[in-house]
């Protein structure tokens, strides 16, 4: 049985595996299932799914909806890394089953031919002194929400038959792989693997900060703590919140 590999697998990497059928939001359960170990939570719906910046995001039933709460505090500006990790690692897995080419549209969304496909999300949460990574994976699997300007799509677009539960194993054995770099310190190699993805690296781009359009920002690079090294009119400067609107001509 695919749950039970599961289990199984995440048991070996010193993880508890909880499996719901919904939930308000995984990252919410994970913080509240907390006692002392890591975990990984995996639920069939969300009621009440988390976006960035807090937003709501649809969670229909049958897609992927999986947080991991990792103990492991590298502070504030190194946390980062851990969703670099878990955007290679769901790149790879969609890559492989829907024989595509994903992207990274900065900073959580993956993308397959400009449709968003899939959304991570990390945050640090402090409990009894101790400090966790909080991880939200969401994969549109079965269906995708309907978002005004914003097209969206889902695995069974690209792969009819396959079980949700065999990718989810798939993406747990990549993920640890990727953890592996970041407890050997190997952080540039998961940053460099993500830069490969991202959708938008060396070009000039609008972004959206504060209901303001910026335009003719040039893209350079991408910081160990997921801000954007914009060239603004020759001068450099970290981009820490803001929406990509589109590229600028």
């Amino acid at each position: 049985m695919l749950l039970e590999k599961i289990q199984n697998f995440l048991k070996l990497q010193n993880f508890e595996f909880i499996n719901l059928e919904l939930v308000d939001s995984t990252m919410n359960e994970a913080k509240k299932q907390l006692k002392n170990n890591n975990l990984c939570i995996l639920a069939n719906q969300q009621t009440n799914g988390v976006g960035r910046r807090g937003s709501k995001w649809i969670s229909a039933k049958g897609n992927i909806y999986l947080s991991f709460l990792i103990n492991y505090d590298l502070g504030y500006k190194k946390h980062f890394i851990f969703n670099a990790a878990a955007t290679n690692t769901v790149c790879e897995v969609i890559d492989f089953f829907c024989k595509t080419e994903t992207k990274i549209k900065w900073p959580n969304d993956i993308l397959i031919n400009n449709y968003k496909v899939s959304g991570i999300i990390s945050e640090l949460f402090k409990k009894n002194t101790q400090t966790y990574i909080v991880l939200g994976i969401g994969i549109n699997f079965d269906s995708s929400p309907k978002i005004n300007n914003y097209p969206t799509t889902y695995i069974k677009n690209y792969i009819k038959n396959i079980d949700k539960y065999y990718l989810i194993y798939q993406l747990t054995k990549i993920f640890f792989k990727q953890y592996e770099y970041i407890l050997n310190d190997k952080h540039n190699d998961i940053i460099n693997l993500y830069k490969t993805k991202l959708l938008h690296l060396g070009k000039n781009i609008n972004i959206e900060q504060e209901n303001n359009i910026i335009s003719n920002i040039f893209f350079e690079d991408i910081n160990l703590d997921g801000s954007i090294l914009a060239n603004i009119n020759g001068l450099k400067k970290n981009i820490y919140s803001a929406r990509i609107k589109n590229d600028s001509k």
